[in-house]
């Protein structure tokens, strides 16, 4: 008799484990996003270049990750998301050890743009979790993943700061690799290959369409504010990106393998929950730039307390506590009222937070204390975001809906960014012949905020709940969770 030769079936890890390895796939990317930010006052003296270039080390790297979401989250559901999420993380180790060398404006950018890479590896997260796990344990892993994007965030400041003070700025990109290296080799013995495959053909042109349409459009929303919004430059990329658009919705309408399902995308609870994500985006990127901003305002203003970067990033530590704490909850919630419900709860706790903000603002506790309500309200709106493209979605084009999620939500960050810059030099007061926002620019804002956490809410308020779809993809969730993991 002869034995066989076929390697034996891998053993397939604990949902725990599973969990914890993907989120700490899902930290590497937030802490890319914000381990700069520290290092941007210090980056026109150190690589000798302006204020307003330096600024592309954080454009750089949003333009790259919305570029990449739609099309490596369609790869992902085609080919395998655990190959997809070893490819972000390959593009982030390479990126942040380029970065190290680096000694020229042009090779940082190109470093951070590789970085930016790692924006995709999240709705892959998504899926595999909803590959692996048993149904019942799914609610809450991906409110714990969700979470951890906002405590990466939250948690990138105090820690870029503490390693850029004691070993210097190239320490900080030094962590980010090693982070990254660690984390794929995690991957690499913990996760397994989904055996959940798209079929079709690979929609080259849609990407290079969709691409150019994004590309044209992030680089002008992140740049009017310094070339004008009426200057020839950001016009005619808004141009070319509208012409790109037009041109790209009929031929995903017409191609048999899309790249991404315009059918799906516009079915009512798909469509407004990426609407909500845009909204959520706004007021979730405002809210951690107007809390490190105006606690680092000069004393002078007469608002400000005049903290460095360092003291306003370890105030946001307990921002990123309430992540921790409250992304459980609201997996639990999720479960008991359902997520549509949740959502709009969450939108509900920001929109109160921004509000709540226009008064509290006269200690730097006050400022922490307004921005940890609206971070409870984040961390509630993370959490069902993605349950909710779940249930609405087939099993096989999971990570290209989520994809298409977190780019809505990646916009919104774009927007937020040029909103707060225009919002903050929309009213200006001089200080030792420096031109300052005044404090009715940040309660600008907090309005601005508000607005944006009620058009998420009414959006979300807008999703039907029990919908039809929601038991078939459970038992598509049930039936994934049965299935031999693949070695890739």
């Amino acid at each position: 008799m002869f034995t066989s030769l076929a390697p034996a079936p891998r053993r397939r890890a604990g949902a725990t484990v599973v969990v914890t390895v993907l989120a700490v796939a899902t930290l590497s990317c937030a802490l890319m996003q914000t381990v700069i930010i520290p290092l941007i006052p210090q980056l026109p003296t150190l690589l000798d270049v302006t204020p307003d270039q330096a600024s592309w080390l954080v454009t750089a790297t949003l333009i790259t990750g919305a570029i990449s979401l739609p099309t490596i989250s369609r790869l992902a559901d085609m080919f395998g998301k655990r190959r997809m999420i070893l490819l972000c993380l390959a593009a982030l180790f390479v990126g942040s050890m380029l970065s190290v060398f680096a000694t020229s404006l042009t090779v940082q950018i190109v470093a951070r743009s590789l970085q930016g890479f790692s924006f995709a590896l999240v709705p892959a997260t998504f899926s595999i979790l909803r590959d692996e796990l048993p149904r019942e344990r799914l609610t809450m892993a991906v409110a714990l993943i969700s979470a951890t994007l906002g405590l990466g965030g939250a948690i990138g400041l105090p820690v870029a700061g503490i390693v850029f003070n004691l070993w210097g700025w190239h320490a900080v990109f030094w962590l980010a690799g090693g982070l990254a290296l660690l984390t794929a080799v995690a991957v690499i013995l913990v996760i397994p290959e989904s055996p959940v495959r798209a079929g079709g053909r690979f929609d080259l042109l849609g990407a290079l369409l969709l691409s150019g349409a994004l590309l044209a459009l992030l680089v002008a929303i992140t740049n009017g504010n310094n070339w004008g919004w009426l200057s020839l430059t950001t016009v005619g990329l808004l141009a070319v990106s509208l012409l790109l658009f037009v041109a790209w919705f009929p031929w995903e309408l017409r191609t048999t393998d899309p790249l991404v399902d315009l059918r799906t995308s516009s079915a009512r609870p798909v469509l407004l929950v990426n609407i909500a994500a845009l909204l959520a985006g706004i007021a979730m990127f405002g809210n951690m730039i107007s809390t490190t901003q105006l606690l680092q305002e000069p004393e002078a203003t007469g608002y400000g307390f005049g903290l460095t970067v360092l003291q306003a990033g370890v105030a946001f530590l307990p921002i990123g506590l309430i992540f921790v704490v409250f992304a459980p909850l609201a997996g639990a919630l999720s479960r008991i009222c359902g997520p549509e419900l949740t959502l709009i709860l969450g939108c509900s706790v920001m929109f109160v937070g921004y509000v709540s903000r226009i008064w509290l603002m006269g200690s730097p506790a006050q400022v922490v204390v307004g921005a940890c309500i609206v971070a409870i309200g984040m961390t509630t709106t993370l959490s069902t975001l993605a349950v909710i493209i779940m249930k609405s979605v087939p099993l096989d084009e999971t990570a290209a809906a989520n994809g298409l999620n977190t780019l809505a939500r990646t916009a919104g960050f774009a927007v937020a960014s040029a909103a707060v810059t225009a919002v903050l030099a929309s009213a200006t007061t001089t200080v030792g012949g420096v031109d300052l926002p005044t404090q009715a620019a940040y309660v600008g804002l907090f309005v601005l905020g508000a607005c944006a956490s009620l058009g998420a809410g009414l959006a979300a308020f807008a999703i039907p709940r029990g919908d039809s779809r929601a038991a078939a993809t459970a038992d598509l969730v049930s039936t994934a969770t049965d299935l031999p993991g693949v070695v890739a």
